[in-house]
This record gives structure tokens, C-alpha cells and sequence, in this order.
């Protein structure tokens, strides 16, 4: 049974990856809400940008508010990719992790990020190699109903956490 629920959600999230517009590689951050009894076994319930995703089971059991922003920018910070993170559309729960990172940089928004000289100056060099994440010359990190779809476009060198998903989130389409 587990591994038919496994071989299941690989191939979900493949099949989201397939429609995917963007860069050919992807950093994405979900949150899956799994249910289980005796009855049907595991199901997933939702599944969501993890951004926005609280994760109060993990907060619960634990007994620590920041773990899970802590775990997952320990996690980007391996890339050693400059990261640019737009305040404005992430959990409050990620922001004060966030800030306190050396290195990591703060946007007010994804507009406001576009507009700056410095990032666009290293955003205007595409990879070397688009398919490798340690190419690219930096991730950017903002919630899905922060970003404007017209402007995704304008992204040359830097990856935008959860680009594959984002036709998927809300409104957001990919042109």
C-alpha cells in the first residue's frame, strides 16, 4: 500500500511538472496535508505552497515556532545561491528566520526587487548551465499572490522558488 501511495504522488507532482513554463530545473517548497485511518489508509488531503503553510503539526509536536523556517533555510542555504526573499506574500512565521540570515536579502516586494540595480545587474547573465540549480545567480522567494505574472518573464539568471507550481496556486497563471 505504501508504495503504491509513494509511486502515486511522484507521478502527481511529475504531471505538474510537465506543464511547467519556467527554467528546466525548480526549487519548490509544498506543503502536503496527509490524512490516514484504518479504513482508507493515507489520502492526501491539499497541497499547497509551503510559504504560506503554517504547519501547526510540526509546531505542535515539537513545541517550536520557528523549526520548519529554520530546517527549510538551512536547506536553500546549500545551493550557495545569493537569496533575495520579497517580505511581502511569505507566512509571518518564515520572516524573522529570514531576517536573521547573513547574506539573505530583503524586497519589499517582487516589483520592488525588479527595480533594483543590483539584482538586475546580476539577474541580466542567463546560467551557464540552465539545468543546474548551482548556476543560476541567485533565488528569489515570494508568496505566489506577491508575484506579478506579466514580470516573471524578466527573470534571466535567477530561479523564483516554486516557479514549477505556481499555474497551480490561486489565480496565477504562467503566459
Amino acid at each position: 500500500m505504501k508504495r503504491y501511495f509513494l509511486t502515486a504522488l511522484f507521478l502527481s507532482v511529475l504531471l505538474l511538472f510537465s506543464s511547467h513554463a519556467g527554467p528546466p530545473c525548480d526549487i519548490s517548497l509544498l506543503s502536503i496535508d496527509l490524512k490516514y485511518n484504518e479504513q482508507d489508509g493515507v489520502k492526501i488531503c491539499e497541497m499547497q505552497q509551503g510559504l504560506n503553510s503554517r504547519l501547526i503539526g510540526v509546531t505542535f509536536l515539537t513545541k517550536s515556532e520557528g523549526l520548519i523556517a529554520e530546517k527549510i533555510a538551512e536547506n536553500l542555504s546549500k545551493y550557495n545561491l545569493p537569496i533575495w526573499f520579497c517580505h511581502n506574500g511569505i507566512g509571518k512565521y518564515y520572516y524573522p528566520v529570514f531576517m536573521r540570515l547573513r547574506g539573505w536579502k530583503e524586497a519589499y516586494s517582487f516589483t520592488f526587487l525588479l527595480k533594483d540595480k543590483k539584482f538586475m545587474k546580476k539577474n541580466k547573465k542567463r546560467a551557464n548551465n540552465v539545468a543546474s540549480i548551482r548556476d543560476y545567480h541567485g533565488l528569489i522567494i515570494a508568496g505566489y499572490n506577491a508575484i506579478e505574472k506579466k514580470k516573471v518573464g524578466k527573470l534571466r539568471g535567477a530561479l523564483l522558488l516554486n516557479h514549477a507550481f505556481l499555474s497551480h496556486f490561486g489565480e496565477y497563471e504562467i503566459t
